[in-house]
């Protein structure tokens, strides 16, 4: 591997004011499907913050609570191994896990460099498909960029990516008295590969199917039983060659990421090399995307921290007024106002009383959601997801529809578990354990609008102030 250049940590050395910058963030993620804003905050946030703190090596955090997931980015001081403080991190989050919710899934961990930007972004032509250039940018691109040395991770924007999409019909689900969540579980537990077969208590060798690899075996698939008729994945649902529905938006591009501690510039110049190397289908092309032709740059300006949600709103929006009365154009509030959307509130207590664990009736309401990875199927060669893709667009008409098994064996409309509202569901914002609200502006003006910021703050309430940025 190429020796780490020193220039990459002393470019990371200082921000504002001196303060040294971090060498690494880590970024960890847990989700509570069904949960509001505020549970997040409350049952996750907090004790996965002081977990975190506690963790040698650790600086900043900002923490993110949204309906259903909550995020924390943990920044590692510099002259730490970030590797060893990712590992002494994820300790921490093992010992933490019980004391949150029991359906509260394991939290993921991931370690990037503390400015994540790519070392350089391609864009993929030809004249084919979107669909067909997706598959071109995973196999042909990605797969022989990911081998050069310094590279680190690669992400796909924009693409179409193949997907196996399992679509329910709920009718048939309760004809044939099955749950979504039996299916989405027959399908992840066929996918269990278990090496030479495995010995039961008998000292029998049990043999175990292994990953599906074709269409038919998916829909033959036994979910269930009624009498001692066999319920089969084609029983209860259609099986599509489909897409991963892409985010909505922007460019179909390959960003492509440094490896910490080695330098942007090097992996760009690396992978230019590559690019004429490439083994391409006749008539595609990978060519960079060059860095005037990409979106203007936003940079966090200033961050209102406090306690109160609607007060960060007001002196938000007040230095908002302040930035555009001195001709300051673009600011924005993160969180953003937020808009209206539809939101579940689980009664896990409810659920208890007919027998139904947390676990279960939170994966379900995971299921009720867009395009939900339940498994993976080999096709041709390639590991494409298993989505399960409801029929109803509509969220509360999803919910009047699917069924989850009591304790009993009875079923259980999700509709008496779970309350659906229309509100505004805003994201809440943590800086170091208190309430921030942030303030981003286009990069050339972040020094003014932070000036007006903190001349504001002379005259806020106490407990308010401004903060600046590493």
């Amino acid at each position: 591997m190429k020796a780490l250049a020193l220039a990459a940590l002393v470019v990371l050395a200082c921000g504002d004011g001196g303060r040294p910058r971090p060498v690494a963030v880590i970024t960890i993620s847990a989700t509570w499907p069904g949960a509001s804003v505020q549970a997040v905050e409350n049952s996750i946030l907090m004790p996965l913050e002081q977990a975190v703190g506690e963790v040698k090596g650790i600086g900043d955090l900002t923490s993110r609570a949204e309906a259903g997931v909550a995020t924390i980015v943990a920044d590692v001081q510099r002259g730490q191994d970030a590797r060893l403080v990712a590992l002494q991190m994820s300790r921490a989050l093992q010992a933490a896990h019980a004391r949150l919710p029991a359906d509260v899934l394991p939290a993921e961990v991931r370690t990037a460099r503390a400015d994540d930007r790519p070392a350089i972004t391609l864009a993929i032509e030809g004249d084919l498909p979107p669909g067909a250039l997706g598959v071109i940018a995973r196999r042909d691109v990605a797969r022989a960029l990911e081998r050069l040395v310094g590279v680190g991770r690669i992400e796909l924007r924009g693409f179409r990516s193949p997907a196996v999409v399992l679509v329910p019909d709920l009718e048939r689900l309760v004809a044939t008295r099955t749950t979504v969540l039996e299916l989405a579980k027959a399908v992840t537990s066929a996918n269990v590969t278990v090496p030479g077969g495995r010995v039961d208590s008998s000292g029998a060798v049990l043999h175990v199917q292994g990953a599906m690899t074709d269409l038919e075996s998916l829909q033959d698939l036994v979910v269930g039983q009624v009498g001692d008729v066999p319920v089969r994945v084609r029983d209860v649902a259609v099986v599509l060659d489909d897409f991963i529905r892409a985010p909505e938006g922007g460019p179909a591009q390959i960003d492509v990421h440094a490896q910490l501690g080695v330098l942007r510039m090097d992996v760009a110049e690396t992978v230019r090399k590559q690019l004429p190397n490439l083994s391409l289908p006749l008539g595609v092309k990978v060519t960079e995307v060059p860095a005037k032709s990409l979106p203007a740059a936003k940079q966090l300006a200033v961050s209102i921290v406090g306690m109160d949600l609607d007060e960060l709103a007001r002196l938000a929006d007040a230095a908002i007024a302040d930035a555009k009365a001195a001709g300051i154009a673009g600011v924005e509030r993160d969180p953003s106002p937020g808009t209206s959307e539809v939101v579940l509130d689980a009664d896990r207590d409810r659920a208890a009383r007919y027998g139904i664990t947390s676990a279960d009736l939170a994966e379900t309401l995971r299921l009720a959601t867009d395009d939900a990875r339940v498994g993976e199927l080999r096709l041709d060669g390639e590991q494409w997801p298993v989505l399960m893709r409801l029929s109803t667009r509509d969220l509360p008409t999803r919910v009047t529809k699917l069924f989850v098994r009591s304790g009993i064996g009875g079923l259980v409309p999700l509709n008496e578990l779970v309350a659906v509202s229309n509100r505004m569901a805003t994201p809440i914002l943590r800086r170091n354990r208190v309430r921030a609200i942030d303030l981003v502006a286009p990069t050339e003006s972040v020094g003014k609008v932070r000036a007006i910021v903190e001349r504001a703050a002379a005259k806020w309430p106490e407990g308010y102030r401004a903060a600046r940025p590493r």
